[in-house]
């Protein structure tokens, strides 16, 4: 009997050790991460304690599109972390690794991400969801307030 609870014991701790998103944590996610898309550019997604923003790049690692932020909490569920947005919604982070996000959206798919290993965003950082950084592609209506939502 006390052989068979050892073997568990051992056994359990095999396994959640053997998962990376279980023993990482929220601060896991917490830096900038991008999706590299088939053109050569990507989506740059920032995690901070309290925001996610994020972008689009060029091939040469250029913002082209505004920044979208979006204020939010976290909540590690065991496996994954729920990422909710003050204003509703969210989506799911599965820390696979070090270098390996998988971002989801409820009903979009799934987002591979990496670490962003390019230059550091300069307006970016410092954006918030009531002071968004401007935008340094062109856009159609520069006057029109930022989106609340991240688009990818």
């Amino acid at each position: 009997m006390r052989l068979t609870l050892l073997a568990c014991a051992a056994a359990a701790s095999a396994f959640f050790a053997a998962t990376p998103s279980r023993a990482a944590g929220v601060s896991a996610i917490y830096g900038l991460w991008v999706e590299t898309l088939a053109n050569g550019g990507g989506m740059i997604t920032q995690f901070t304690p309290t925001t996610i923003s994020a972008w689009g790049i060029d091939a040469d690692g250029q913002q082209i599109s505004p920044t979208t932020a979006e204020t939010v909490t976290y909540r590690d569920l065991g496996g994954v972390i729920g990422v909710d947005f003050v204003k509703g919604g969210g989506i799911l982070i599965q820390v696979r690794g070090p270098t390996d996000l998988v971002m989801s959206f409820p009903g979009e798919g799934a987002h591979q991400l990496k670490p962003w290993r390019g230059p550091q965003p300069k307006a970016p950082a410092a954006a918030t969801p009531a002071n968004p950084a401007p935008a340094t592609g062109a856009s159609p209506d520069a006057s029109a307030p930022p989106s609340p939502v991240i688009h990818y």
